[in-house]
């Protein structure tokens, strides 16, 4: 990284059934949380709509997922910035719609609310299923 490049950092969700991510920093697999999809009324949802973020915010073990995982990527988020390093973070869950994508949302919301220059990419939203 040049000393006048800011240091960033991408966030992606992604659906396994559709290939893995690529080449990233951190990985996260949130197929273990609990899935919307499984509800009618939520299947055609994404995970930033609010009727997926309250599903997903209901579940104990999401909150204990993300407050673990969070602390941990920041603390490696601060490492890489520190050596000028540039992240990139990934979520992933089966299809890419729910819990990848609240996932990712609520991670690049931190990182804005952190202050970093972080951008968000729902690789599957608008993908037919």
């Amino acid at each position: 990284m040049e000393n006048n490049e800011k240091f960033k950092i991408d966030i992606c969700s992604f659906g396994y059934k559709y290939g893995g991510a690529g080449e990233v920093n951190l990985l996260f697999d949130v197929r273990l949380m609990p899935n919307p999809y499984y509800d009618e009324s939520l299947r055609p949802l994404c995970g930033t709509d609010e009727p997926i973020r309250a599903f997903m915010a209901a579940h104990e073990e999401c909150g204990a997922f993300y407050d673990n995982m969070a602390r941990f990527a920041f603390y490696y988020i601060e490492e890489s910035r520190r050596a000028k390093r540039n992240v990139t973070v990934a979520f992933g869950c089966t299809g890419g719609r729910h819990r990848s994508v609240y996932f990712a949302q609520r991670f690049f919301d931190e990182c804005v609310r952190r202050g970093y220059d972080a951008r968000v990419v729902h690789r599957e939203l608008g993908r037919e299923t």
